[in-house]
């Protein structure tokens, strides 16, 4: 900067009766830590070029080419300085600026930028390649949303309505604050909002290629508007969301206002708890038995139904219970009131039937019981060993099973 700055007002007027979003309504303020006293997303960031502010009504474009310059070095520790050429490029493409239409001061095309379209368009098409994921109007009234908004996001983009004297303290390297006689408003400016002092009550901004102090007063008297956009610079690497801010909420809301996808992943769902460990029922001995007969039941069915237990149950049959034969010799579960005390008889097979669904084989025989009348017994299930059919068949007397054999 080589002398006073001349006043070239940039920032059209508001359009109030536009839907936006609205940051506020998406800061959860039962997780959002507290705001710290003070932050300075400036100083490191390097030196803020002036983009042509000086000449042209272009303010609403050069804060936004200093807000991805903050943001980037701030974010990714990333050096992201829009040129001059391409913060024009931008102004051009949303009112129709053209330069060469006469000379700063007298051009009928240098009109300013309506603030909400700028930020539309930084969305859609972005400045100097960078665009921004989202954006939402920050409320002027609340010096707490407007710090926060700083301290979470990185910088706002705040619109005033500049009075004279504001320009006289500038280029008299002051602060910008109330006088009793500020000349009158010379028209709308915007700057990137990008550090406060809750303690000396004063916020940082650049303008005109350098960083200014603003009180809260001035803040106050001549603040118009505010807006703050999500650029993917400042996120972590991970894209999350800074702690506090529902940025998922936010993009389910954008997404409703403006027909475009939700930018922002929504949470991890949370896992379900492992279940809890049911205890056994107390159950009497016939009653498992009876539950365990009637699952298995259960079990062999489906399996036979898809076709799995086939192979199975032909290699069960193989190994654990040999066809049986007429003339075979068995043993059969007996009443102890009718076998002398005895509860199990031997019994020679005069039919074999089919084998069942559990690989039992029904069958007839002709009971040897002690006592002076054998009996006849059909349908007689045969397993292959007494504790198969007690469990399987725990009552009852029409079950049989093969005597243990001797193996040496």
């Amino acid at each position: 900067m080589t002398g006073p700055i001349v006043f070239r007002g940039g920032r059209a007027a508001p359009t109030p009766h536009r839907p936006r979003l609205r940051l506020g309504d998406h800061l959860d303020t039962a997780t959002l830590p507290a705001v710290p006293p003070a932050r300075d997303w400036l100083t490191g960031a390097g030196g803020f070029p002036m983009d042509g502010n000086d000449q042209w009504g272009d303010c609403v474009w050069a804060e936004a080419a200093h807000r991805i310059q903050s943001t980037a070095w701030f974010g990714r520790h990333a050096t992201v300085v829009p040129t001059e050429e391409q913060v024009l490029a931008a102004y051009t493409a949303v009112t129709g600026f053209d330069p060469a239409a006469g000379p700063p001061g007298r051009n009928p095309t240098d009109q300013g930028t309506n603030m909400q379209d700028a930020q539309s368009y930084l969305l859609k098409t972005g400045l100097g390649g960078r665009k921004s994921l989202a954006y939402a109007e920050v409320d002027i009234r609340s010096m707490d949303e407007v710090c926060a908004a700083i301290d979470l996001l990185g910088a706002v983009a705040l619109g005033i309505n500049f009075p004279k004297s504001a320009m006289d303290q500038f280029n008299a390297g002051q602060p910008w604050d109330v006088v009793a006689d500020d000349g009158g408003i010379q028209g709308g400016h915007a700057v990137e909002l990008a550090g406060y002092d809750k303690t000396a009550r004063t916020f940082q901004v650049v303008t005109w290629g350098r960083v200014q102090a603003m009180t809260w007063a001035f803040f106050r008297q001549y603040a118009e508007e505010a807006w703050v956009a999500v650029l993917p610079e400042w996120l972590d690497q991970a894209g999350q969301s800074p702690v506090g801010l529902d940025l998922h909420g936010l993009g389910e809301a954008f997404a409703q206002l403006t027909g475009r996808p939700n930018p922002f992943p929504g949470p991890a769902p949370t896992p379900s708890p492992a279940p809890v460990p049911v205890p056994p029922p107390d159950w009497s001995v016939e009653e498992f038995l009876t539950f365990l007969r009637r699952e298995w039941d259960a079990l062999d069915q489906w399996l036979h139904g898809h076709g799995l237990l086939a192979d199975a149950q032909e290699a069960s049959i193989e190994n654990s219970l040999s066809a049986p034969a007429i003339g075979d010799t068995l043993l059969v579960r007996m009443d102890p009131r009718t076998n002398n005390g005895a509860d199990v008889a031997p019994a020679l097979i005069t039919r074999v039937w089919s084998r069942t669904h559990d690989s039992s084989w029904t069958v007839n025989v002709k009971v040897l019981a002690d006592t002076p009348d054998n009996e006849w017994k059909t349908s007689i299930s045969l397993y292959p060993t007494r504790e198969t059919a007690d469990l399987l068949r725990p009552d009852g007397f029409h079950v049989g099973w093969w005597p243990q054999r001797c193996t040496s």
